[in-house]
């Protein structure tokens, strides 16, 4: 039986205008929960933005793990944080300020520092982030807090940001860093991601990963892909996630995750799942 569904809001959940239906969610979520079933929103999003999508009544039942599974919340209570220092940040930044084209904001959960106040960067930004702090340098982030995510809003293409991961990996080996959309490359700290963050809730749930459902479309949800059996990519999934899942369904323009939800309702063991399974 499932016991732990864990889903990506951008481009899984959510439609490119960054809607769903919140009708069909609002309905199927108290069903699931009298299952059993625990749901986590795992997002690249900051838990403040994250909220923004879900009423009061579903914000006291559902886990989020935002910032890529790094800060993890229920009911207003932050469960776990795993953090950069300050100083790796600030070193990130500068490598990524030698190159044209890349913008950071770095959140600590609760907050998303940023530099710049205004153009097509700060537009981005503000669309992804609610509560925002102007710096004009990283070196003002304060001392003592734990840098969740760094997120880079990037003018180039996928290719040429993928290619960009993979050098500052080999430059930077105790950080992870993944392209999240077509536009957007993550950084996190190396023990964190949101494969980190369903092992946590599997073991505070003590639920297994055959009890597992998790729902992705880029990168930043690979890590989560390998920590569950019903691994379910989307139909519009970057091609590198799709050979990591077990399934893949329709895209989010349909809402294919709450058809897959809904269908939980009366199939608790996911039996239908075999429709979707990809075949190597």
């Amino acid at each position: 039986m499932i016991k732990l569904i864990c889903i990506d809001m951008d481009q899984t959940l959510l439609r490119r205008d960054k809607s769903y239906d919140r009708e069909r969610f609002v309905a199927v979520l108290p069903k699931l929960m009298a299952l059993g079933m625990t749901v986590c929103i795992a997002s690249g999003n900051s838990y403040h933005k994250l909220i923004e999508f879900f009423d009061e009544n579903a914000q006291e039942k559902l886990y989020f793990a935002g910032d890529n599974g790094n800060y993890v919340i229920v009911n207003r209570d932050v469960k776990r944080v795993v953090g950069i220092d300050k100083a790796l940040a600030v070193q990130l930044a500068n490598y990524f300020d030698a190159m044209d084209g890349y913008y950071l904001n770095m959140s600590t959960g609760m907050t998303t520092y940023f530099r710049e106040t205004s153009g097509p960067a700060y537009d981005k930004v503000m669309r992804y982030n609610n509560q925002v702090e102007h710096l004009d340098s990283f070196d003002e982030l304060p001392d003592e807090e734990k840098v969740a995510k760094i997120a880079i809003y990037s003018r180039h293409t996928l290719a040429k940001n993928k290619a960009v991961v993979r050098t500052v990996r080999e430059q930077f080996p105790d950080i992870s860093i993944v392209t999240s959309g077509d536009e957007w490359v993550d950084i996190y700290h190396g023990h964190g991601g949101k494969g980190k963050a369903v092992a946590w809730l599997q073991q505070h749930l003590n639920v297994s990963k055959e009890e597992t459902m998790v729902f992705g479309d880029s990168l930043n949800d690979e890590t989560m892909m390998n920590e569950a059996k019903y691994s379910i990519a989307m139909a519009n999934a970057d091609h590198d996630l799709v050979l990591h899942s077990h399934y893949q369904i329709g895209d989010n323009e349909s809402q294919a995750v709450l058809d897959v939800l809904e269908r939980l309702v009366d199939d608790a063991e996911a039996s239908f799942m075999t429709q979707y399974l990809l075949k190597r």
